[in-house]
């Protein structure tokens, strides 16, 4: 049986559109891949940074075996007897 000839032509310009998307899409894949990869950079020197200046701020808190352990030895290196209570 065939189909209907305005059937066939919707489903021949259905495709041709289809493909002509498919092809600048691919066009377009590189660029965004690399604009990707730029974030990805951006990101990873931005998260570089905070830490750095993390770390300057708070030397005792962050990235130097801190934590409320650490800020707890600094208070009672300062001369305190009682425990603050956290």
């Amino acid at each position: 049986m065939m189909g209907n000839p305005d059937e066939k032509k919707g489903d021949e310009a259905g495709a041709r559109l289809a493909m002509t998307q498919a092809v600048q899409l691919e066009k377009l894949l590189p660029q965004i891949a690399d604009r990707l990869h730029q974030a990805q950079d951006f990101l990873q020197a931005s998260e570089e940074r905070l830490q750095r200046e993390t770390n300057e701020a708070h030397p005792t808190c962050l990235g130097r075996g801190g934590g409320v352990g650490a800020n707890l030895r600094l208070y009672e290196s300062t001369g305190h007897t009682n425990k603050p209570s956290f």
